[in-house]
């Protein structure tokens, strides 16, 4: 009896304490087991991102930047055909986007090399890539994106950059001719903001030395555009 009374006052406690956590809107404090993140830094990245885009691809198949996440988790994992299918799917919803562009032009040029017809896979990698480009030869097919960047002045600055890194990646172009595309006309065109510019600059850091020049070029262009803006670089 004495283990039973017990009991129930143990019981009673607890609703009287659930009641007043009701009354007062409370939550029950939920612990964190692991408040320095040691367990989360120790699980493997690639597969935590695996994850992650497979949760975007069954909630959020409609969204453009579901297929890009999916194509940079999929080359990284090595599944070309699983990359290529997100290409295809992201160039439904968004055909003129400056992302899907570069991965375009990354699939072909430092993907498609590793490619063979020896696996089913292959042969379907190998068939269904040249529609990417067109039927066109990948030269050909930046040299066409060059043309329309000139030939249109509004053409967006991400754009005007995604070209240009494309034509020094495949080695058509050197670093300050295809830097002439956003020097030249890079300040009228659409999406300039102070965050499209620094990651302009970002942009021709990352070419090194040999832009040097042209990044002078264009922080002056920027800082008479933005008199105001601070920490641009």
């Amino acid at each position: 009896k004495a283990i039973a009374r017990k009991k129930k006052k143990q019981a009673e406690k607890k609703a009287e304490e659930a009641a007043a956590n009701a009354k007062k809107g409370g939550k029950a404090e939920v612990k964190d087991d692991d408040p320095d993140g040691e367990k989360l830094l120790a699980r493997d990245a690639l597969e935590e991102a695996k994850k992650y885009v497979a949760t975007l691809v069954k909630n959020a198949p409609m969204h453009f930047s579901t297929w890009i996440f999916q194509y940079d988790v999929a080359t990284r994992r090595q599944k070309y055909l699983m990359a290529l299918q997100a290409l295809f799917k992201a160039k439904a919803i968004d055909p003129g986007n400056y992302q899907l562009f570069s991965r375009i032009v990354d699939f072909s040029f430092r993907i498609l090399p590793k490619v063979t017809n020896e696996s089913p896979a292959g042969k379907v990698i190998l068939s269904e890539a040249a529609s990417l480009l067109r039927e066109l030869s990948l030269r050909e097919f930046l040299s066409e994106a060059r043309a329309n960047v000139q030939n249109n002045p509004l053409t967006d600055l991400p754009t005007r950059v995604a070209v240009a890194e494309a034509l020094i990646t495949a080695n058509i172009e050197p670093v300050e001719s295809a830097s002439q595309l956003i020097l030249d006309g890079g300040m009228n065109g659409r999406q300039v903001t102070i965050d499209s510019c620094r990651d302009t600059l970002t942009f021709f850091v990352k070419l090194g030395e040999d832009a040097l020049p042209v990044k002078k070029l264009w922080l002056a262009q920027v800082k008479e555009r933005f008199p105001l803006a601070i920490q641009l670089e």
